[in-house]
């Protein structure tokens, strides 16, 4: 027992000593310039869309969206969403056995694909479809471009094995994709019908239940990516990891976009859709792994 909690601590430590090399080892300077192109081009569009006579006209505004006005509260959120986008990068890192390169190029793809198919759940929910439509395709791609430049130019800490997985066998690959997708669209259809979330499942059923289908195809798709660079990982810090601190931080914020600028439902965007979105991720994986290890076993 006490060799365990040693041995427990020592990997702790060691993992630590990586996340600080990875501060220590990034290029500020480009890492800084890649920040200030990214948020310079997301921020063309949340400064110049607002001035559509059809988006001044929405009623529903929040105070401080009239107030201060949409481009500040734009820019103070992407601001910090960035911020918070890169340090759930970096805090995934040490935990990475395959190429880091690669794997922040694929996770770019991921997060930019979150960010746009997430906007076409309020899409269907308003008649501002083009608005809805640019805005979801302003946001993603300068969100790609920001992790392809820490990928490009950012000389850090990796810990790459050469191991391969032994148990990398189909159903090993797919099945925690396909309870991934199972959770999210049970825990979905629970807040649409018995909690009653905010939503258009009475009026556009179809769309609303193929836009909740698609997404949770996209969450399970990127995990399958995502278990290969961590396949040693016990699958209660592996589902911790993705669940939180990969999807999570990035799901969170985008949907308290919707709270700072509209008279919006606390609840309906950030617990039901935001947390329990996250809780059905993390039940999905959690389940996954333990089948998948009880059938490779």
């Amino acid at each position: 027992m006490q060799q365990s909690t040693i041995a427990s601590n020592n990997k702790n430590k060691i993992i630590n000593f990586q996340v600080s090399l990875i501060f220590l080892r990034l290029n500020w300077k480009k890492l800084l310039i890649a920040f200030c192109i990214s948020y310079f081009l997301v921020m063309i569009g949340h400064a110049i869309l607002p001035l559509s006579p059809h988006i001044a006209n929405i009623k529903n505004h929040s105070d401080m969206a009239i107030k201060f006005g949409f481009p500040v509260i734009a820019g103070i959120y992407m601001f910090f969403t960035y911020i918070l986008l890169i340090g759930s990068i970096i805090l995934l890192i040490p935990f990475i056995n395959k190429d880091l390169k690669s794997l922040l190029f694929k996770l770019s793809i991921a997060i930019s694909a979150i960010w746009f198919i997430g906007f076409f759940e309020p899409l269907f929910m308003d008649e501002q479809y083009l608005y809805l439509l640019i805005m979801a395709i302003n946001d993603s791609i300068p969100t790609f471009l920001l992790i392809f430049f820490i990928a490009k130019y950012s000389k850090i800490f990796q810990n790459n094995s050469n191991e391969k997985n032994k148990n990398n066998n189909l159903i090993s690959t797919l099945l925690p994709a396909i309870i991934i997708i199972i959770s999210f669209v049970g825990i979905r259809l629970i807040s649409y019908y018995l909690i009653k979330m905010k939503s258009i499942i009475t009026d556009r059923p179809i769309e609303t239940i193929l836009w909740t289908v698609l997404f949770g195809i996209l969450i399970g798709s990127i995990y399958t990516i995502y278990q290969k660079m961590e396949y040693k990982t016990y699958w209660f810090p592996k589902a911790f990891r993705f669940a939180v601190i990969f999807f999570g931080i990035n799901w969170t914020m985008y949907n308290f976009f919707v709270i700072i600028l509209l008279r919006e439902s606390f609840a309906d965007f950030l617990l039901y859709r935001a947390i329990f979105d996250i809780f059905a991720i993390f039940i999905g994986i959690s389940l996954g792994e333990l089948l998948k290890n009880k059938i490779n076993s």
